[in-house]
């Protein structure tokens, strides 16, 4: 019987997951139809011969490159999210786990199983969408809570252009009864840049209401919405001759008492069905701009909107709480901040917002102070502790208002962690050596022209030394690649031990490296130099019997005034080469 190792294609076949071999280019050697299946090819053979890497979607191509290098060598094991696109150009994310398959000697071999996890990153994307919708309520609630008289028109353009954003809408338009009740006149219209292109005529400014009459009974009867589909096209045809650009969609009525004051219209497009989720969110969207329509006529203030925030606040999914800005004690937060902090409500009722918080009191009080200052939402970056000891990056949508005659602050609080912690680990990966550890060719060369211009602006010194692993082809050759690792690493580990935190080490490329000190003179380099030559004669080896002698050859270069970094490696490599000439084993200063 074969092993997987000897004949992958013998069980491959057999298996229903997506799972294909590489080599150590990241070629394809082998691939099941369950991976054609995911890439939208015809079957394992238009893939093999090809580069693993050519499906990842460009954006993410160089740090997948990087990840997936790690596992060929066999250092990681952890799961690599990235996105692939297919055939039909279509993009998914995949999680990509991978093991080595390959006998020891023998070519690397690495087997990668994929697994489609687009649910995931959709998941997500709606949780991130419910902070959105939430917020949008909110900010729609205070704008239209806090208008001048007059000023209800200008502000609808806003909530418009809010709604139609959160619900991904082609159009969105306000109506109103006008005040002898006989004819519906838009207020306020919103279009996609898509759905304008396809909008041949305008809609009609005003409409007698008798000539709409199965729309307007559909919203005096109903409290939800209305749809606007092929099955209704009594309404449909009404509607359409009201706002042509609507022709699917929800139209939901303006009516916070008993008389009808007016109508949301929200068009999706053919291919579009709103979730229960954003029903929702629209008919909380509709009850604010009907009260608010309500207020215009009768110059009341907004009781109504204070009950409708609370219920709002009381049964959003989005983590929120009410904050008392001078004493910077929490008033109250719903059941959603509760479970995320892991404290019960009576608990957080009137708990100083220090204890939330990693700021001192100062700092604390010095970020809702800049908060408030601009009278609007203000995005704040916070690192907030739960009741269990965790500590959790967040983003907190902070808004000042007004609930009665009391000034508070709301806070919207987007848990972040996660993201933050994957962006952190991909720029990691983007700029280190996976093997020692060092600082990439790419991120040093990113790093020397900064460091010149710095120098040159205090007039300091700075030194290059360029260091390069002598007769290291031979390490590999006679005691292996796994040997010769284990020379880079421990090379490494011992450079680092000369650096201080403003020293940058680098590997440039096989068993060449690099180390940058600023503020340094040739001096001072030249016994960093030396104690480098010497400790790297001391290096043992591990994973052989007999350790190879490893030694190194170094060249140092002290900036000029007027060099840039090309002079400044040019002149570092004329001495590396004279540290040859003479020996090896050796630095030149």
């Amino acid at each position: 019987m074969s092993s997987f190792a000897d004949d992958p294609s013998a069980i491959l076949d057999r298996l229903s997951d997506p799972v294909v071999v590489v080599d150590d280019r990241m070629v394809i050697t082998s691939a099941n139809q369950a991976t054609a299946d995911l890439v939208g090819a015809a079957g394992p053979g238009d893939l093999i011969g090809r580069v693993g890497t050519e499906w990842v979607h460009e954006p993410d191509r160089v740090d997948a490159a990087e990840r997936l290098a790690t596992v060929a060598d066999g250092e990681d094991r952890s799961p690599v999210s990235l996105r692939v696109v297919r055939f039909d150009q279509s993009v998914a994310w995949v999680e990509v786990t991978g093991a080595i398959v390959s006998a020891p000697l023998e070519p690397t071999r690495v087997a990668l199983s994929l697994r489609n996890v687009d649910w995931r990153h959709a998941a997500d994307l709606d949780a991130a969408r419910v902070v959105q919708r939430s917020h949008s309520l909110v900010s729609a609630a205070l704008l239209l809570q806090a208008l001048p008289p007059g000023g209800l028109s200008e502000a609808l353009e806003t909530v418009v252009e809010s709604v139609g954003s959160a619900v991904r809408a082609d159009v969105v338009a306000v109506h109103e009864v006008v005040h002898d009740g006989g004819s519906m006149t838009l207020r306020a219209r919103w279009v996609t840049g898509r759905a304008a292109e396809a909008t041949r005529n305008l809609p009609v400014r005003s409409v007698a209401l008798d000539q709409v009459p199965n729309w307007v009974n559909a919203l005096n009867t109903t409290r939800s919405a209305v749809e606007v589909v092929d099955d209704r096209l009594a309404i449909q045809a009404e509607l359409t001759r009201v706002e042509p650009a609507i022709t699917e969609g929800l139209t939901l009525a303006l009516q916070p008492g008993e008389r009808l004051l007016g109508a949301l219209t929200v068009g999706t497009g053919p291919d579009r069905r709103l979730s229960s989720d954003e029903r929702d969110y629209l008919e909380h969207a509709a009850e604010i701009i009907g009260v608010a329509f309500q207020r215009e006529r009768s110059d009341r203030t907004l009781v109504e909107s204070e009950a409708m925030f609370r219920d709002l606040f009381e049964n959003s999914s989005a983590i929120m709480y009410l904050i008392d800005p001078v004493s910077l004690r929490i008033v109250d937060a719903n059941e959603a901040a509760t479970s995320f902090y892991g404290h019960e409500r009576r608990d957080m009722a009137g708990m100083d917002l220090h204890e939330l918080t990693v700021h001192s009191r100062a700092e604390l009080a010095e970020l809702v102070r800049e908060a408030r200052t601009g009278g609007s939402t203000t995005i704040i970056d916070e690192q907030q502790l739960l009741a269990d000891g965790d500590v959790r990056t967040v983003e907190i949508h902070s808004t000042p208002m007004n609930l009665g005659s009391r000034p508070l602050d709301l806070a919207i609080v987007q848990d972040v962690t996660d993201q933050r912690r994957a962006v952190a680990r991909l720029e990691r990966l983007a700029s280190t050596d996976d093997l020692t550890g060092a600082l990439n060719r790419r991120r040093f060369l990113e790093a020397v022209p900064e460091e010149i211009e710095r120098t040159a602006r205090y007039r300091h010194d700075l030194t290059l030394l360029v260091l390069d692993l002598d007769h290291f082809k031979s390490i590999n050759d006679e005691w292996g690649h796994l040997a010769g690792d284990a020379v880079l690493v421990e090379f490494a580990r011992i450079c680092s031990g000369f650096l201080r935190s403003s020293d940058r080490f680098a590997r440039m490329g096989g068993e060449e490296f690099a180390l940058l000190l600023p503020e340094t003179g040739l001096d001072e380099a030249a016994l960093i130099a030396e104690r480098i030559r010497a400790a790297t004669e001391a290096i043992v080896v591990a994973e052989v019997e007999c350790s190879p002698v490893c030694t190194v050859s170094i060249g140092a270069a002290q900036w000029r005034e007027g060099w840039d970094e090309d002079d400044l490696f040019a002149e570092a490599d004329r001495k590396l080469y004279r540290a040859k000439q003479a020996g090896r084993n050796r630095s030149e200063v």
